[in-house]
C-alpha cells in the first residue's frame, strides 16, 4: 500500500472513530483513485457495521464505499451497470459521477442519457434533469 493510500485510511479511521466521518471524506479518494483503496475500505465497512441502503436516517456508508470500489474496480462502465441496482443507488452513482474528472463523467451522462428508455421513473428525470 502506498503512503498516501495508508495516510488516507488512518485518517478515514480516525474520523469513524470520533463519529466526524462523512461521505465527503470517502470521495476524497476520487480526487487521486487507486485499486489500492478497494481491500481497506471494504474492511472498514466489516469492522464498522457500516450500512447499506437502508429506510432509517442512518448514511449508507456501505453503499458508498461500493459505488467508490467500483469505479476503482470498473471505472465509469462499472458506475453505468450500477445504475440499474435498486433505485435509490441510483443518487449515489451520480453523486459518485460528480467528484471524478469532467471529461470521465460527461462521458458517462452521456452513456446513461442515450440508455434511458421512457421506463424512467419520474424521481430518475428530475434527478437528471439537474445535469441536462
Amino acid at each position: 500500500m502506498t503512503e498516501t493510500v495508508e495516510k488516507h485510511i488512518k485518517k478515514l479511521h480516525r474520523l469513524e472513530k470520533k463519529g466526524d466521518l462523512e461521505v465527503e471524506h470517502l470521495l476524497k479518494i476520487l480526487k487521486t483513485p487507486n485499486k489500492e483503496y478497494i481491500a481497506p475500505l471494504q474492511e472498514m465497512v466489516v469492522q464498522y457495521d457500516w450500512q447499506p441502503m437502508n429506510d432509517k436516517l442512518i448514511i449508507p456508508f456501505a453503499a458508498w464505499v461500493e459505488a467508490i470500489c467500483i469505479y476503482l474496480e470498473e471505472g465509469t462502465q462499472g458506475l453505468i451497470k450500477a445504475i440499474d441496482k435498486p433505485k435509490e443507488f441510483f443518487h449515489i452513482v451520480f453523486g459518485v459521477l460528480e467528484e471524478i474528472p469532467v471529461n470521465e463523467a460527461l462521458t458517462a451522462f452521456l452513456e446513461i442519457a442515450e440508455t434511458f428508455s421512457t421506463g424512467i421513473t419520474d424521481e430518475q428525470e428530475i434527478f437528471v434533469q439537474k445535469y441536462a
